[in-house]
């Protein structure tokens, strides 16, 4: 295990001197940026999950439809259930939890709730 572990290091090394003064100071900044920005706050990560949700929710809706072969209509009906369903088990609960009123945030972005 050692032995390989000398070997990668020794390849590192070689590969490191290399480079010139430049491309080694460039990745030092690189790597030092990098290592300063590791943690992000709350709303960062919010945000991103929020983005990623979003995304990930328009790609399975576009795989569906052209798996399926969904016209305009269907798919916007299946859009609508969707976002019932996600207001219905996602949000619902979270809202009876926090005693918070998101209904409004739904109806705004034009989804309709029972």
């Amino acid at each position: 295990m050692a032995d390989i572990r000398d070997k990668v290091m020794e390849k590192l090394n070689t590969e490191w001197d290399k480079l010139s003064r430049q491309q080694r100071r460039r990745m030092k900044q690189q790597n030092q940026k990098h290592e300063a920005r590791t943690t992000f706050t709350r709303q960062e990560l919010r945000e991103a999950n929020a983005a990623s949700y979003e995304l990930g929710k328009q790609i399975a809706l576009k795989a569906a439809a052209k798996a399926l072969k969904l016209g305009d209509v269907r798919l916007a009906r299946v859009t609508e259930e969707l976002a019932r369903q996600e207001y219905e088990n996602l949000v619902k609960p979270i809202e009876i939890i926090d005693g918070v009123d998101l209904k409004e945030k739904f109806e705004a972005r034009g989804t309709k709730n029972s």
